[in-house]
């Protein structure tokens, strides 16, 4: 079962990764609708580092995380004002996913694929 999860885990990581590769610098950039497509990468990864931990509790955020960048749009979960004050570059981004993409196979290892949250 874990090497059925970490094959889907790669996949979706090697689209998410292509799609990256291929955005032009302007949607790259284009807030229209307050998420460029950087930001919907990085919250893309952000979450899945999230879910691969042991726990929320457990979770260490990547050294390029800055405070709320894990939300899209204006605001938080929590109503606090998101203020992106720095983007990520499509290089920042896919180092981030590559260092996911290696710690990959320890964390699905470390799951325990019998427990209620599976």
């Amino acid at each position: 079962m874990q090497s059925i999860i970490i094959s889907q885990y790669r996949a979706a990581l090697k689209m998410l990764e292509s799609t990256i590769r291929k955005c032009p610098l302007a949607q790259w950039d284009d807030g229209t609708d307050d998420s460029p497509f950087w930001r919907v990468a990085y919250h893309t990864l952000f979450y899945t580092d999230l879910y691969l931990s042991p726990s929320e509790d457990t979770f260490l955020a990547d050294l390029m995380h800055l405070p709320n960048y894990q939300y899209l749009g204006k605001t938080s979960f929590d109503g606090q004002q998101v203020n992106i004050s720095k983007r990520f570059t499509s290089e920042e981004i896919l180092h981030y996913l590559d260092s996911i993409r290696d710690r990959l196979p320890q964390a699905i290892a470390e799951k325990d694929l019998e427990s209620p949250g599976g």
